[in-house]
């Protein structure tokens, strides 16, 4: 009786012990299954965050994230387009009128017009997109780009200032071949003197803008006009006017880019 009694309990304990083996084999599936859907969602959180800071490609259905694979130019000379501001940040404002709206039509067009020229380009962003300066340049930098420009508008509190102005950065005189940045700013602001409907005000140094001080390459930013002037802001509104700034600067482009060889 005693002797039953024992195998009982000892089939009894391996009963319990399997169980609890299977329990704890249960949890742990749980607990690696729950991980992997956090560290799906959290990979995924990611990606969107890169992609809306960077304008890439992201695909949320399926949780594909591609930043595109841009070669650093051989033989062929990159030109990195930058349309100022973006996203949560609109820029110079009036009215009904935003910055970044201005800048990212003018870069569009003159995309456009460059690759029809058979110019390779790339646009740091091509939607109304957040990025920061540094990033800016940084895709620049690390392309290897021949030329880099960016496009903003000016505003200030007076109104009766107005015109273009081309700014570079004084302190160092960067070279892409044969084409200096003093030469790339004099090319752009003698291409802009053809534009009539806003003054040309010239070239103007500047050290505390991000992207001229951290460039590897010329680098340029065309502040197209007063957005606080009535005259600029009207005219800067036209389509037709964005077509013909974006065509005057991708001739001034075009220009340097044959003076680097």
């Amino acid at each position: 009786m005693a002797q039953t009694n024992r195998k009982k309990l000892e089939e009894g304990i391996k009963v319990k012990i399997l169980k609890n083996f299977f329990i704890l084999c249960a949890l742990v599936f749980v607990a690696i299954s729950l991980y992997m859907i956090w560290h799906k969602q959290s990979s995924v959180s990611i990606q969107k965050a890169f992609s809306y800071a960077f304008d890439y490609d992201y695909k949320s259905d399926s949780g594909d994230f591609k930043i595109p694979k841009i070669a650093p130019w051989k033989g062929k000379k990159l030109v990195v387009i930058d349309p100022g501001h973006g996203g949560v940040d609109p820029g110079a404002t009036t009215e009904n009128i935003l910055e970044k709206d201005i800048t990212l039509d003018i870069c569009l067009k003159l995309n456009a017009i460059l690759k029809d020229e058979g110019i390779y380009t790339y646009l740091t962003r091509s939607t109304d997109a957040t990025m920061r300066s540094k990033d800016r340049i940084y895709l620049a930098n690390e392309k290897n780009a021949a030329l880099f420009v960016s496009i903003h508008i000016d505003s200030i509190d007076n109104k009766d200032p107005n015109g273009m102005k081309v700014l570079y950065y004084p302190s160092k005189e960067l070279y892409s071949g044969f084409l200096s940045e003093m030469d790339y700013a004099n090319i752009l602001k003698n291409n802009l003197s053809k534009i009539f409907e806003i003054k040309n005000k010239g070239i103007f140094p500047r050290e505390d803008i991000f992207v001229l001080k951290h460039a590897k390459m010329p680098s340029l930013v065309i502040e197209a006009g007063f957005l606080s002037n009535e005259n600029d802001s009207q005219i800067l509104s036209f389509k037709w006017f964005k077509n013909k700034l974006a065509s005057v600067i991708a001739n001034g482009i075009k220009e340097s880019l044959k003076k680097i060889d």
